[in-house]
C-alpha cells in the first residue's frame, strides 16, 4: 500500500479467505500507520467459507456435534495419495467415540 493514496481518504479493504493464523501474522503496526494516515481505514478480513459455515451457529441453527466437526475436518484434511479418505474418517470418528466412552465409564 506504499503507492496507494490513502491520506485523508475513506478506505475499506475487504479481503476474502484469510485464515486466522494469517490474520494474526499481519503487520499490525503498519495497519495502525494506515489508520493514522487515512480519514477512516477499515480492514475487513473474511475467513474461508468452510470456517464461516462451521462457526456461524446463530439462533435457529443447530450447532455441530464434536463427531460432526471431526468428520468434517478429517474429510477436508489433505492426505497422502495412498491413504483411503473414507477409512481415515471412519477411524478418526471411531477413536473419538471410544475416547468419549472411556471418559464416561465409571
Amino acid at each position: 500500500m506504499a503507492g496507494a493514496k490513502i491520506d485523508d481518504q475513506i478506505v475499506r479493504l475487504l479481503v476474502w479467505d484469510v485464515e486466522r493464523a494469517t490474520a494474526r501474522d499481519l503487520d499490525h503496526a503498519a495497519i495502525r500507520g494506515y489508520k493514522a494516515r487515512a480519514l477512516n481505514f477499515q480492514l475487513d478480513l473474511r475467513r474461508p467459507e468452510a470456517q464461516r459455515a462451521i462457526t456461524a451457529a446463530g439462533s435457529g441453527t443447530r450447532r455441530q456435534t464434536l463427531t460432526d466437526t471431526v468428520r468434517d475436518f478429517l474429510g477436508r484434511r489433505p492426505l497422502d495419495a495412498e491413504l483411503n479418505r473414507e477409512t481415515f474418517v471412519k477411524l478418526g470418528v471411531e477413536y473419538l467415540e471410544s475416547a468419549a466412552s472411556a471418559d464416561s465409564a465409571p
